[in-house]
């Protein structure tokens, strides 16, 4: 079996990886006691809140008005699967019908994504390993 070789490109990654990691981790801890909003440009929104990525886009108003992102669960009567889903919130005014789209991503789902270079250094043998370490060493 071939094994990997752990180079320094692989290193770096898995450096930057694991710490970016750390940060989504910790981000994902917090908004278990805080929820976070911010604004990304006209209609576009990011909420974290309870474990899970809020993103939202449509009309400016609606995404930045009352009904808010980060809103608990319970308001959120959508169905999920496996902490997963999507919303479409459409409130007919007088004249005009401001809608928004939401998606909500579990925050586990990031940090298994950012898992994998670190656990692929992990696995992987020292560049500097001999290719066949059995034969390598001689009594």
């Amino acid at each position: 079996m071939r094994h990997p070789t752990r180079t320094r490109r692989l290193s770096i990654a898995a450096m930057g990886s694991f710490v970016a990691f750390v940060v989504v981790a910790s981000a994902g801890l917090r908004s278990l006691w805080t929820a976070d909003e911010w604004s990304v440009g006209t209609g576009r929104a990011i909420g974290l809140n309870d474990g899970r990525i809020f993103l939202a886009h449509g009309s400016h108003s609606l995404v930045h008005g009352p009904p808010h992102l980060s809103a608990p669960s319970s308001s959120y009567p959508f169905a999920t699967v496996l902490g997963f889903s999507f919303r479409h919130i459409k409130i007919a005014l007088r004249r005009t019908t401001p809608e928004a789209f939401v998606y909500v991503v579990p925050v586990w789902f990031p940090l298994v994504l950012l898992l994998i270079a670190p656990m692929r250094w992990l696995i992987s043998r020292p560049a500097k390993a001999p290719a066949f370490p059995v034969f390598a060493k001689q009594p």
